[in-house]
């Protein structure tokens, strides 16, 4: 990949600082000096044959990757499961719920489940394609 700096705008300050010597210059009764700057910010606004172009190639540099891990896990309240499941209901997954329930974790309704148990079943309960 090749990077191009064309910096814009050069023409414009040099002719400014060019007016700026002349003033200075004619002020001090230096008619030469007038046209040697005219000659001067002509030189500087034509680009001569010998110019070239800076390409500047990128450094590849390795990028560091945050490594945080989350140190607790996210925790689920018998109302966020409860939506979630009523969702699935309102899927027709009623009876792949139920299933999760008796077999998975072996309770016969929601609120019998273990509260160490939430953060597993709002896990199974996203494999089924519930939004939690």
């Amino acid at each position: 990949m090749d990077i191009t700096i064309k910096i814009e705008g050069l023409n414009s300050l040099a002719e400014s600082i060019s007016f700026l010597a002349s003033a200075i210059a004619h002020h001090n009764g230096m008619e030469n000096t007038v046209k040697a700057i005219a000659e001067m910010n002509k030189e500087v606004s034509e680009p001569d044959e010998d110019s070239k172009e800076i390409v500047v190639e990128p450094v590849n540099e390795p990028t560091s990757v945050p490594t945080t891990v989350p140190t607790t896990e996210k925790s689920y309240t018998l109302d966020e499961l409860s939506k979630a499941s009523v969702s699935l209901m309102d899927q027709g997954k009623q009876s792949e719920l139920i299933n999760l329930l008796q077999n998975d974790f072996k309770v016969t309704a929601l609120p019998q489940l273990d509260k160490a148990l939430y953060g597993q079943f709002a896990i199974k309960l996203r494999e089924l394609g519930a939004d939690i």
